[in-house]
């Protein structure tokens, strides 16, 4: 999709292609770290990105090789990320790479959002969607819905744009998407659109747990 979007003549010159912002959610957050260098081998490296969201991320080791910003969303109950599943075992050193720990490992400016447990809210609005349907609901885990909450699976049945104005949790994720590739691509810093205050407001509202930020760096690629 994106090389279809620089090729095209109709959106290309919308595209400033020194500015591009990547994001990717679970297993697909493996390609995106592959692409802004975690990787040892450089011909991976894709420098025309610039700020990288991961969403309920694989962990991968070299996170530390990221010269860019970047920011992990995960929602507290993701059993899938953490393990928690029974009978799925991981190694120890995946266990030491949970997303926290890609927070801990990247270079700053580096975000990091944790979400109120919401597995169970999500999971009954998304059976009852499906019966109302008449789907089959069998092939619903609960165990993995917070893997999904990072995702337009939040906004259920409803538009994005709507779930962005009635459901918590996708308002969170969507306005701190926009907010960090704001600042880190558009260089927005007045009013700071990842400003503490605003995210204090989502503890507060009891829908994000916690968030830690470090942006002592400027980002830019070496």
């Amino acid at each position: 999709m994106f090389l279809i979007v620089l090729n095209d003549p109709y959106f290309s010159p919308y595209v400033n292609q020194d500015k591009i912002g990547i994001y990717g959610q679970s297993m697909g957050t493996m390609t995106s770290m592959m692409l802004v260098g975690i990787h040892n081998d450089s011909s991976f490296l894709d420098e025309r990105y610039k700020a990288v969201a991961l969403l309920a991320p694989a962990a991968m080791p070299g996170v530390e090789r990221i010269r860019i910003p970047i920011s992990v969303v995960i929602g507290e109950a993701d059993m899938i990320i953490t393990g928690a599943i029974p009978g799925l075992e991981r190694s120890s050193q995946r266990i030491s790479l949970h997303p926290v720990s890609i927070y801990e490992h990247a270079r700053p400016p580096k975000y990091y959002i944790l979400l109120v447990r919401f597995m169970d809210e999500l999971f009954t609005r998304f059976e009852q969607g499906l019966a109302e349907k008449g789907m089959n609901t069998s092939m619903i885990s609960m165990m993995s819905m917070d893997h999904f909450a990072v995702t337009n699976m939040v906004a259920l049945f409803s538009p994005l744009y709507e779930a962005r104005e009635n459901v918590p949790m996708a308002r969170v994720v969507t306005e701190h998407l926009l907010a960090f590739f704001d600042k880190n691509l558009k260089g927005i810093t007045e009013p700071d659109p990842i400003a503490e205050e605003n995210l204090d407001k989502y503890v507060a509202d009891n829908v994000v747990r916690e968030y830690r930020i470090n942006e002592t760096a400027t980002g830019e690629m070496q």
